[in-house]
């Protein structure tokens, strides 16, 4: 196939081809950064370079294409060299674009980075352990991991970490970032819900019973008897004006 017969993407890659001096320059200048290097690694045992570091270097690279298809019922990814149409295949899985991207970086080159990263890791924690351990607690919290889980890689609380410890802590998290590790399912502890409660009896009012009557008090009588009339009258006075 002629360069004019060529996909114009392809057409375009070959015109401006990567420099690998370029690019290794430029990976190594964000393995310097501690915000960069602290999750572009997976510490031991397995020691390689993690999907944050693909990702960014296949931004770097260039002239890089990924493909998903199914083959045969499965689903496969590839990764095709736009400069060379150079065509690698994997199974998809949660590392396999990690795996094709990285494989196409030199051995060299992946070598250099990891150890420009842990070595930048290792100077800053050295320096500021404690904000980091916190960072990092918080970070694991919002992946759902536990506090008592927390405690269960290091043996203890996350406070006065030791820099093993550190890593382990680290590793996980970038792991989790990487979909690598999966936390078990959590269960919703939900409180039993509390018992209806029995419908209070209205109290109904019982009518209050007629007071008895109180006995009079003594003189009592007497005035009630004047109010009816028993009472004489005091008779009316008669006057007269004087005659001239």
């Amino acid at each position: 196939m002629s360069h004019a017969d060529l996909p114009p993407r392809y057409q375009i890659a070959q015109q401006l081809p990567r420099s690998w001096d370029q690019i290794g320059e430029e990976l190594l200048k964000l393995c310097a950064n501690p915000e960069f290097a602290y999750g572009a690694f997976h510490g031991p045992p397995r020691n390689e370079l993690s999907g944050a570091f693909a990702d960014a270097a296949q931004q770097l690279i260039r002239n890089l294409d990924l493909q998903q298809c199914t083959q045969g019922g499965f689903e496969m990814i590839t990764l095709v060299d736009l400069e060379t149409n150079l065509q690698l295949t994997a199974p998809f899985t949660p590392t396999a674009r990690r795996s094709l991207v990285l494989s196409f970086v030199p051995s060299v080159l992946r070598l250099r980075c990891l150890a420009a990263c842990k070595e930048t890791v290792l100077k800053d924690v050295a320096e500021h352990l404690a904000p980091r351990t916190k960072q990092l607690v918080i970070e694991l919290g919002q992946f759902g991991m536990t506090a008592a889980e927390i405690r269960a890689l290091v043996g203890h609380a996350p406070s006065g970490l030791t820099l093993e410890e550190f890593d382990r802590l680290r590793s996980t998290l970038v792991l989790l970032r990487d979909g690598e590790l999966k936390l078990p399912p959590r269960t919703l502890e939900t409180a039993p819900e509390p018992a209806a409660a029995a419908p209070k009896k209205r109290k109904t009012r019982q009518p209050r019973a007629a007071a008895a009557p109180k006995p009079p008090e003594p003189g009592t009588e007497r005035v009630s008897r004047r109010d009816e009339g028993d009472a004489p009258t005091t008779p009316a006075v008669a006057t007269t004006g004087a005659v001239s």
